[in-house]
């Protein structure tokens, strides 16, 4: 580990933070006495929290930047690819191809959701700050489901009215009438009342 490279890496300005997050990584693996410096790939994404492909993508620009220039290795008996030697360049403090880039992940809110609207998000009521909504702004539930399934919905009041009867309570009744928002009944009956 070389702490000249790890803060060479951290005073480099003008890159985003990801970009920088793999500066640091490819300085952290920079071996000070031989100059020697082979991170692998798969090293670089796990500290930069992505996957080999975008870590790719982001080798490309730092190294088109100019911080340092990478020459593949192969293994000298089986002749398979290793991790890239990367030659660091101390001398550039911020990158040398024009303007900061960040590989392709910045991202804005879409216009119509960050453009101001004369139409309120919130109920009238809830941005004076009161408590509680009335029923009325709310959706039934039934406007909620899909078309088909009302027949599931009338099963479900059966059964709690079923409860209702060998329970002798008339407050599951109450409660699924105003899930189905059923005029009926308009607010849950409080213990008591219930008879």
């Amino acid at each position: 580990m070389s702490i000249r490279a790890i803060k060479w890496a951290l005073a480099v300005k003008n890159i985003d933070a990801t970009n920088k997050l793999a500066l640091v990584a490819i300085a952290e693996s920079h071996n000070d006495k031989t100059g020697d410096c082979f991170p692998s790939q798969k090293h670089v994404a796990e500290v930069i929290s992505l996957t080999e492909r975008p870590t790719r993508v982001r080798l490309n620009k730092l190294e088109a930047d100019g911080f340092f220039t990478r020459k593949a290795r192969y293994h000298p008996t089986t002749g398979k690819r290793t991790s890239d030697g990367y030659t660091l360049h101390f001398e550039v403090m911020g990158p040398t191809t024009g303007t900061q880039d960040s590989a392709g992940d910045d991202w804005t809110l879409p216009a119509e959701l960050t453009a101001a609207s004369d139409e309120p998000r919130l109920p009238a009521e809830a941005a004076t700050g009161s408590k509680s909504l009335p029923e009325a702004s709310l959706p039934a539930v039934s406007d909620l489901l899909p078309a088909d399934s009302q027949p599931v919905l009338d099963s479900l009041y059966r059964k709690s009215r079923t409860v209702r009867d060998v329970a002798g309570s008339s407050e599951s009744i109450s409660l699924s009438r105003r899930c189905l928002n059923d005029p009926a009944t308009s607010t849950p009956a409080s213990p008591d009342t219930a008879a």
